[in-house]
């Protein structure tokens, strides 16, 4: 097959749906796949605005070019590039995949009939308007989607059959398992929480920072780790520690030194940071979201708490620190769940759904996504 994944701009730090479909990329060229990625900048979007042609076009092919091998070492035969225009049609017999709400139109305006995806990771309201996110997802354009809350959306806004394909939690966040099927011997802090940070509203970074001060004033031995890839803003407290843009081994140890992770979040496609967390050994303290639901049930694989609820998170952070022996049972159930998304089973999924849309593969290429 000959496959284009189409992408918005570079990102210098880390995206976790850029890293998904970077994935995915490596994955179909290891099965001898022709696969490109394509970086698109239109030169309408705002960055651009008031930059010279010839500046934009020196800022895609130096260092923005540059920027993915920094966080993600791309695999052997995977094409990656970036544009500021696209052609009018895409070249004959070649399966676009767009990738976000703005990609997504692109794809269906210049590809075959038939020949067009769109490989959608949240429903992105956060950024773009909400009648044309929804018009994206009903164009006649093939839906994949990570997660079963998707698919359910999919369903309501009447955008046609979708694909399921199960996201995944990176590799190399895994290590090797003792025969009782536990991690590896880390000194875990049982007071110690970790979180990620953001500076966009969906992630509710506020909130958790707000629920982390409730669980420290009610649980002073509490102690939190928190990553991000912004400087540490003025006013967090000293009892607070802050990682910018930490490493694969560094995130690891973060990670297993703390006995649960906070993920606050508003509105997840399917939110990575909590499901490495658990891959990790955390208990899993998280808003009752969509983005979440696939592997986080309540009472079984993690706790859950209302959005927009700092107390409850609060409450449910505090419950684990003073349960030590609940919290590893909530982690011990949470990684086993989390086991079963793994890289290889997500791109088998990706790469049939690809070859029933070119016609190498029998059987229907679509299912509905409702649950």
């Amino acid at each position: 097959m000959n496959v284009l994944f189409l992408l918005p701009r570079w990102s210098r730090v880390p995206v976790g749906g850029y890293g998904v479909v970077y994935c995915h990329a490596d994955a179909l060229a290891a099965r001898g796949h022709q696969v490109s990625v394509l970086h698109w900048a239109p030169v309408t979007d705002r960055p651009w605005r008031g930059v010279a042609a010839e500046a934009r076009r020196r800022a895609l092919a130096g260092g923005d070019a540059q920027a993915p091998s920094r966080w993600h070492q791309h695999g052997r035969g995977v094409r990656v590039r970036s544009t500021l225009t696209l052609p009018r049609r895409w070249e004959p017999g070649l399966a676009v995949v767009g990738t976000s709400w703005r990609t997504v139109e692109a794809v269906a305006r210049r590809a075959e009939p038939g020949w067009g995806l769109a490989f959608l990771q949240s429903f992105e309201t956060w950024s773009g308007p909400a009648a044309r996110v929804e018009a994206s997802w009903r164009l006649p354009v093939h839906k994949l989607v990570i997660a079963g809350w998707l698919a359910d959306k999919a369903a309501e806004l009447d955008a046609g059959p979708v694909t399921l394909v199960p996201n995944f939690v990176h590799d190399q966040l895994h290590d090797q398992l003792d025969r009782a099927g536990q991690a590896s011997a880390v000194p875990r802090d049982p007071n110690r929480v970790a979180m990620l940070w953001h500076t966009h509203r969906v992630k509710g970074s506020d909130v958790g920072m707000a629920a982390l001060a409730l669980a420290k004033a009610q649980h002073p031995q509490l102690s939190a780790s928190v990553f991000s890839t912004y400087p540490r803003p003025a006013g967090v407290p000293g009892w607070v520690g802050w990682t910018v843009l930490p490493s694969r081994p560094q995130l690891r140890s973060l990670l297993d030194g703390c006995a649960m992770f906070l993920a606050p979040g508003r509105l997840e496609g399917w939110a990575l940071p909590p499901a490495e967390a658990m891959s990790r050994g955390c208990a899993l303290v998280a808003t009752d979201i969509g983005g979440h639901r696939d592997y986080a049930e309540h009472d079984r694989t993690a706790l859950l708490a209302p959005s927009e609820d700092p107390a409850a998170l609060a409450a449910a952070v505090v419950e684990l620190a003073r349960d030590p022996a609940r919290a590893r049972r909530l982690a011990a159930a949470g990684r086993e769940r989390i086991a079963g998304f793994t890289l290889a089973a997500s791109s088998l999924a990706m790469e049939n759904a690809l070859e029933q849309l070119a016609g190498t593969r029998p059987g229907p290429l679509l299912r509905t996504g409702a649950r």
